[in-house]
């Protein structure tokens, strides 16, 4: 199954984002092969260097890896 989401804004607050626990849970309910998610954000005052919101995202998702485009 392929699926998208926009996650409206995720995250200028990198690991800090306060959806992350229901966003994880919602796509491991999902069964979902492969996820496109939009909206992606920098945390705010980085050029996207050092850990991003996104990067905890796949970090909590077992069984999922992830890419992006460049920031």
């Amino acid at each position: 199954m392929v699926g998208s989401w926009n996650l409206h804004n995720f995250s200028k607050y990198g690991a800090g984002e306060l959806r992350m626990d229901d966003i994880v849970s919602t796509i491991e309910g999902l069964g979902i092969d492969v996820l496109a998610v939009e909206e992606l954000k920098l945390v705010d005052g980085s050029n996207g260097s050092g850990e991003q919101a996104f990067d905890v995202l796949i970090d909590k998702l077992d069984g999922y890896d992830g890419i992006h485009a460049p920031w």
